[in-house]
């Protein structure tokens, strides 16, 4: 493959990566901000059964130690669309 075919398809990939990053901010979003707690309930349970899976595997000490390497950069992400809504929180609060 040439290089503008490996850019080509790096930009469609990083597009791509963005705009899961996007609907899953505007989703939680809503989630938060809906009257209905229904999407947001299903959001958690989704989380404790991916909780759950996790820990109740037996890791010997090396997997455990890359499956707590992966869960970096989910967290990071999670933290920084933490912080952008309670950015927009106290912007709205503002008088």
């Amino acid at each position: 493959m040439s290089v503008g075919s490996h850019l080509l398809l790096v930009m469609f990939a990083v597009f791509g990566h963005a705009l899961v990053i996007l609907l899953q901010g505007t989703t939680l979003s809503v989630a938060i901000n809906a009257s209905n707690r229904a999407l947001l309930t299903v959001m958690m349970s989704n989380n404790f059964v991916e909780l759950k899976g996790a820990v109740f595997k037996k890791f010997d000490k090396i997997n455990l130690f890359q499956v707590g390497l992966s869960f970096l950069p989910y967290k990071n992400v999670v933290m920084v669309k933490q912080d952008a809504f309670v950015c927009a929180g106290l912007v709205q609060r503002r008088p």
